[in-house]
């Protein structure tokens, strides 16, 4: 097991983190590509909103009209659409914005 994503609201409440940039993490339940970015986003303590499709239709189509596509994980970083990838392309896409 791993420890979940901190959620970016609780770290700019506390003031942990003074950023404006929203990291949101698209994901499926049960999907294993999505654990491992989360497990990923976590050891890098990069704080993240975790949106979960299945359970929620508007996080869906919100993942849809943002991506153009179903797959997950999907990543939105202030607009930016990294869809349906693995930790290398996420750690990839995270250390082009300055995240990581």
């Amino acid at each position: 097991m791993f420890a979940a994503p901190i959620p970016i609201q609780r770290l700019l409440y506390y003031g942990l983190v003074h950023t404006k940039e929203m990291l949101i993490v698209y994901t499926k339940t049960g999907c294993p590509w999505c654990r491992d970015a989360l497990k990923f986003l976590s050891d890098k303590r990069t704080p993240c909103e975790e949106r979960e499709v299945r359970g929620s239709a508007a996080y869906f189509a919100e993942l849809k009209e943002k991506s153009g596509q179903e797959k997950t994980p999907t990543l939105d970083l202030d607009g930016a659409i990294l869809a349906d990838v693995g930790v290398d392309e996420i750690a990839g896409f995270l250390r082009e914005k300055g995240v990581i």
